[in-house]
């Protein structure tokens, strides 16, 4: 699934609670998504233009009290198939992560071993705080979200135990 397509679902999913404007939707999108996701708020406007354009929302004017005019987005029923649809591509497409480390890993030997030995030690310390930050964020959560977090704790944990396979490795080559 595109990056585009992830988007479209997640503000299509979002207007499912109900009607919200721009900002609001920005803001569940960084309390909930900000370190799951690759979705920058800053392109929300964007992201509900487009969907305006195919049909899937409809923008109506609010004015509350002394504040500003504001647009505020409801789902349409094209919007809702979409969403559906979105899910249904998203839950059933087999779709790999890319991992940056997946293509440093090809230059590797153009590295220094105890430089790559202490980078790689980094990153391991690093993934171990994150996998804490995500077992206490399951913790805290109610379903579903905190299956969207023991889930990035169990991905994690694979990547903790590919760095030790990695680390191993290395230690031969060094003698």
């Amino acid at each position: 699934m595109k990056l585009s397509d992830l988007e479209k679902m997640v503000v299509l999913g979002l207007l499912h609670k109900g009607n919200q404007h721009g900002y609001e939707l920005r803001q569940v999108i960084q309390q909930h998504f900000g370190q799951l996701t690759g979705f920058r708020p800053r392109a929300i406007y964007y992201c509900l233009q487009q969907l305006e354009r195919s049909g899937l929302v409809s923008p109506q004017k609010q004015k509350l009290g002394g504040r500003p005019e504001r647009t505020v987005y409801s789902l349409t029923e094209a919007g809702k198939h979409e969403f559906q649809r979105l899910m249904e591509s998203n839950l059933l497409e087999p779709f790999r992560p890319f991992f940056n480390v997946d293509l440093a890993l090809y230059f590797l030997p153009y590295l220094p071993q105890e430089w790559l030995e202490g980078k790689l030690k980094a990153v391991e310390r690093r993934w171990r705080e994150v996998r804490i930050w995500a077992r206490r964020q399951a913790k805290q959560e109610n379903w579903p979200y905190q299956m969207i977090f023991s889930h990035l704790e169990r991905t994690i944990e694979a990547e903790i135990s590919f760095l030790k396979i990695l680390l191993t490795t290395l230690t031969p080559k060094r003698n």
